[in-house]
């Protein structure tokens, strides 16, 4: 039943990191699935990548918005950090406000971030 539901979530959501803005509601025929499953060999490509991407979806842990290894300014891993890759302190100023956009070089704090996989 787990696998079952893993794969169901895979293939409802799987087109949702591809630009989509808004997920759609999605119905099934369950005789059409019936049909499908039962002319689908255990040695199909498809069906062995689907089983694969079900079976690591279901021993993935939970992700925490604390689970990260830079701390926002603030000392708390609840917060949010972002750095702007692009934006550089004014050498011209003291405090080097306001910051000032050279997109030809990306920062060096932004590139030592670590980015989530």
């Amino acid at each position: 039943m787990k696998l079952t539901s893993a794969l169901l979530f895979i293939l409802l959501f799987a087109t949702v990191g591809s630009g989509q803005t808004a997920l759609r509601l999605c119905t099934l025929n369950p005789d059409l699935l019936q049909k499908t499953k039962t002319r689908l060999k255990p040695q199909d490509l498809a069906l062995t990548s689907l089983r694969n991407e079900a079976e690591k979806a279901l021993k993935a842990l939970p992700m925490s918005v604390t689970q990260k290894e830079r701390t926002a300014p603030s000392g708390d891993k609840h917060d949010y950090l972002s750095l702007a890759p692009y934006w550089w302190p004014d050498p011209k100023t003291k405090d080097g406000l306001p910051y000032l956009r050279a997109t030809a070089k990306p920062t060096r704090k932004a590139n030592a971030a670590p980015t989530p996989t």
